[in-house]
């Protein structure tokens, strides 16, 4: 059994809204001035039952184009 972790991001140049107001409020209403560019995503952990590395990142690879990444809009790295 291996742990895979998946980040999803936001495709650069798409708007992250999340992302403006966690730097908003870092900036104006916690006063963390020197932060910028802020981006927020999602990481994903789960187990696959498998042993084989090549096998688990098709697997993996599958599932993330099947069902957890809207690939019009966001990236993902299998970390």
């Amino acid at each position: 059994m291996k742990k895979v972790k998946i980040h999803i991001k936001l495709q650069e140049g798409v708007l992250d809204i999340e992302g403006k107001t966690i730097e908003s409020s870092l900036n104006h209403n916690l006063g963390f001035n020197q932060i910028s560019d802020v981006r927020k995503g999602k990481l994903i952990e789960m187990n696959v039952n498998e042993t084989d590395p090549e096998k688990i990142n098709q697997t993996v690879k599958e599932i993330c184009n099947r069902m957890l990444v809207n690939q019009v809009i966001e990236d993902y790295e299998i970390l």
